[in-house]
């Protein structure tokens, strides 16, 4: 049995949407690629939606789709910001990603190396050594610069500093290099327009250091300002202004300091599922978990009811598989202490604040039927769901008037006398199940 569920084989830039867009999404690629074709100027646009959205998945599809529904019109690259977060300064991780990225699409040798060398020169002087072991092919011309503020570290650094930027011709010229360069990838016309778009998609910006997130900010709007250059950022803008605050206090306007670096947001939208769409997706998240087939089909019973006035997302049924996967469950105990359990178990995802109740013995059936969607009265008979029967016997007390008889044919008699003889049988599921381990919100 697994924990979480694996990643999709995603290959970038050549699988798109078709595999994998289990959520509708093409529209949303389709809109997104004619905007980063429609506008020449450079471009950062926020693509916001929260944990377990689906942002991640999205994004590496998307550059692959983008090439497919626009070919030869546009280069994407797939970014992992997270992935690189270790290191002091984003700008060299991120030309060099850029820099392999282009090798494979046969950019020119010398226009690669002059992006690389235009890069360099503008780490800060503190950066420099440590980034010189992770660019792979930088000038000849630098080679020596380092070479000799390596050998004259101990004592004199600042000297072999200032006579390195005697040699060169500066930061605004460095810029000016790699601006150039920038420009030169994007193949511009007569009229300077560019014909064939950058596209850089940096993903995961909310899970880095704050410091680290804000540079990459920095670095996006001072060094690739260009023409043709777009950025798609796969963050949540909200997490992303808690980073603003905790570099530069609360007091500040996350929100407006934001927008100094994004032009335009686009919302990652949870699609519109009901209770068919939701059950097969915790099927294959289960069957992805490795759980067995029994439990599931009681799940699905479960989710099959949750009513469309209780949207289940995308995250709250990975999270329901997960929590299933941990939680200990004596399946041979009797009394339905299983389907108990698997109520609980939603009950924890989609209404967490419930348990509580449950265990002051305050949770009641009218409870119940608002998330599971059950009447809230019985007709006479042993009509409704087994689940339902079940629950309003757990839950009933001296004040709710059942038919005792038609109880004792649906869930039996020998459950009807366990629960009058242990009033205390919910708060006891909870400690042996639920709270053995918690997963973080």
């Amino acid at each position: 049995m697994k924990l979480t569920i694996p990643e999709p084989k995603i290959t970038l830039y050549k699988d798109g949407l078709n595999d994998h867009d289990k959520l509708d999404r093409k529209p949303m690629a389709t809109k997104l690629s004619n905007l980063v074709e429609r506008i020449d100027d450079p471009l950062v646009i926020a693509l916001d939606g929260g944990w377990g959205s689906g942002k991640s998945v999205f994004l590496k599809c998307w550059v692959g789709e983008h090439l497919k529904t626009h070919p030869n019109k546009a280069t994407t690259l797939y970014f992992d910001a997270f992935e690189h977060d270790y290191l002091d300064d984003p700008l060299i991780a991120l030309t060099g990603a850029l820099a392999e990225r282009l090798e494979d699409e046969d950019t020119t040798h010398a226009l690669l190396q002059t992006l690389r060398q235009a890069a360099f020169k503008l780490l800060p002087m503190a950066a420099r050594l440590g980034a010189a072991a992770l660019t792979s092919g930088v000038s000849t011309i630098a080679e020596p610069a380092v070479t000799a503020i390596v050998e004259q570290a101990t004592d004199n650094v600042e000297d072999a500093a200032k006579a390195y930027w005697k040699r060169e011709d500066g930061r605004r010229a460095a810029m000016e290099e790699f601006r150039d360069a920038l420009t030169a990838l994007t193949k511009p016309d007569e009229n300077n327009a560019p014909i064939q778009k950058l596209v850089i998609v940096i993903d995961e910006l909310d899970r880095c250091r704050p410091d680290y997130a804000l540079q990459m900010l920095e670095v996006i709007k001072h060094f690739f300002a260009t023409p043709g250059v777009h950025f798609v950022l796969g963050t949540n803008m909200q997490e992303l202004a808690n980073s603003v605050r905790a570099r530069y206090g609360a007091g500040i306007d996350a929100e407006r300091y934001l927008h100094k670096f994004v032009q335009i947001t686009m919302p990652m939208r949870q699609p519109r599922t009901g209770a068919v769409d939701t059950t097969r997706h915790f099927v294959d998240v289960a069957t992805a978990l490795g759980l067995s087939s029994g439990i599931v089909r009681l799940y699905e019973r479960y989710l099959m009811m949750v009513g469309d006035h209780n949207p289940v997302t995308l995250r709250d049924v990975e999270r329901l598989g997960t929590l299933l996967a941990v939680t200990p469950i004596n399946y041979s105990k009797e009394n339905y202490y299983t389907e108990i359990v698997a109520g609980f178990v939603i009950i924890q995802v989609l209404k967490p604040e419930w348990i509580k109740l449950a265990r002051k013995g305050a949770l009641t059936h009218k409870n119940m039927c608002e998330l599971f969607n059950w009447q809230g009265s019985l007709s006479t008979g042993t009509h409704g769901s087994t689940l339902d029967w079940i629950w309003r016997v757990t839950l009933s007390d001296k004040d709710q008037s059942l038919n005792w008889a038609d109880v004792n044919r649906k869930v039996g008699d020998v459950f009807l006398k366990f629960i009058e003889a242990n009033p205390n049988y919910l708060p006891n599921i909870i400690a042996e199940s639920l709270d053995a381990f918690e997963l973080p919100d």
